[in-house]
């Protein structure tokens, strides 16, 4: 992984866009109690390498993706053309 995030303590995220990764990334929620809500959560669009562990995502709605892609139907993580998830 060229980018392992770690949470040094509780936190929650509160999102009012998508959340957009690209590849080789590491989410990693071990040791914390890790919140992401909000927004239309976490987009993961034609990249490879990526790993979320532990992380709780909840409260998502359906909005407008960025781009030239259909609406998000709400769902905490919509995938999108990739591999290696």
């Amino acid at each position: 992984m060229r980018l392992w995030i770690v949470f040094p303590s509780n936190m929650m995220i509160k999102l009012s866009q998508e959340l957009i990764f690209n590849s080789y990334k590491a989410i990693d929620g071990r040791g914390a109690d890790v919140h992401i809500v909000g927004g239309s959560c976490i987009t993961l669009q034609y990249i490879s390498n990526v790993i979320i562990h532990n992380i709780h995502i909840h409260h998502c709605h359906p909005s407008e993706h960025y781009g030239y892609r259909t609406e998000s139907d709400g769902d905490g993580i919509s995938i999108l053309g990739s591999r290696d998830i």
